[in-house]
């Protein structure tokens, strides 16, 4: 039920091109992590969106979700070897900076999930403070739009805590 409600505030989102951080929590169960894919879809089929999702508890880089559009820039960045010191999140994070030199006005969505329990909630707010730094001074300018952790606001009251959904 709080599904089609919060998909109906991502195409708001997606219309408007926001940068505000949303975080979407909720107990193990009720459906964030398929809300979070439902978003992506929404956002690159509607709308245009450059997406990229992630679940930090995730065994290897090679289970990030993409936008198709980004493929070669994704590849790239998977292909260099990888170092054991970094995170899914450093993954997603060098991406992103790729994405932002080389598509010209990229619109890009971030939707990171599990990343709490991931990461814990001090690594959280780093990473997410390093995307917004990427989304509100880049290189070139594009549309804005993110979704992770603190600061932020709720989707509906709904959502989630980093627990597998």
């Amino acid at each position: 039920m709080w599904i089609g409600i919060a998909l109906a505030q991502i195409k708001e989102f997606g219309e408007r091109g926001t940068f505000p951080v949303y975080v979407v929590y909720g107990p193990e169960g009720c459906g964030k992590t398929a809300f979070l894919k439902q978003a992506k879809a929404v956002l690159e089929e509607e709308f245009g969106y450059h997406v990229i999702y992630a679940s930090p508890l995730a065994d290897d880089a090679k289970e990030i979700l993409y936008t198709p559009s980004i493929r070669e820039i994704v590849e790239e960045v998977l292909k260099a070897p990888p170092d054991p010191r970094l995170k899914l999140v450093d993954v997603v994070v060098a991406i992103v900076k790729r994405v932002v030199r080389k598509v010209r006005r990229p619109k890009i969505a971030v939707l990171m999930d599990d990343v709490f329990q991931a990461v814990g909630l001090d690594e959280a707010e780093r990473y997410t403070k390093t995307l917004l730094n990427l989304i509100e001074h880049p290189p070139e300018k594009y549309e804005k739009s993110s979704s992770s952790s603190p600061p932020a606001r709720a989707l509906h009251g709904s959502a989630w805590d980093g627990t597998a959904g």
